[in-house]
């Protein structure tokens, strides 16, 4: 096992019993909550498209509700490029204490090389996000995301647009007096 201090040294040591217990204790959290995790969006549920624009992972979503990121496959051709980018964007989009670079984790799951460190990746992530202080504010953007939703579920999206073209052509629209009527 490797720790590292805020002064950036390193210590290393075999794992004990007490280690061997809390990365068993891990696991099971993951099989018990991997999918109620993925359902309450805290895990994304979409595949990245291998090869496509590297935007799309922006455009789903994925930078904003991720914590832990996995360049599966890592073994194949621009996968460096595309893990080099996406710690780039983790690191201007300032969600991290650090630059972010921590939290992608290049797998090849068909040889399990990687394996280990998504374990380690993810277990020091549920430690450190193991505090009521540090879990107020995830869960709170999640149940703001979860009130927006069923707020919006009778908004039709076809119908906003064309009742937006009609008002726009009127020469006095303002944006916030249209909005009055779905408060």
């Amino acid at each position: 096992i490797r720790w590292i201090n805020d002064a950036g040294e390193r210590r290393y040591a075999a794992p004990d019993a007490a280690d061997l217990q809390r990365e068993a204790r891990v696991l099971e959290l993951l099989r018990e909550l991997f999918v109620e995790w993925q359902r309450e969006g805290f895990i994304p549920s979409r595949v990245i498209p291998e090869g496509g624009d590297e935007i799309q992972f922006m455009k789903a979503g994925l930078m904003e509700a991720a914590s832990v990121f996995v360049v599966n496959k890592s073994d194949r051709e621009g996968a460096d490029r595309f893990t080099t980018l996406l710690k780039s964007m983790l690191h201007s989009s300032g969600r991290f204490m650090d630059d972010g670079s921590k939290n992608v984790v290049n797998t090849v799951a068909s040889t399990g090389e990687g394996i280990e460190q998504l374990k380690t990746c993810i277990g020091a992530f549920l430690s450190e996000n193991n505090s009521i202080e540090k879990r107020i504010p995830l869960l709170a953007r999640r149940a703001y995301r979860l009130i927006e939703k069923q707020r919006m579920a009778d908004i039709n999206i076809q119908l906003l647009v064309e009742e937006l073209t009609d008002q726009v052509k009127k020469q006095q629209f303002n944006l916030y007096q249209f909005i009055k009527k779905y408060n």
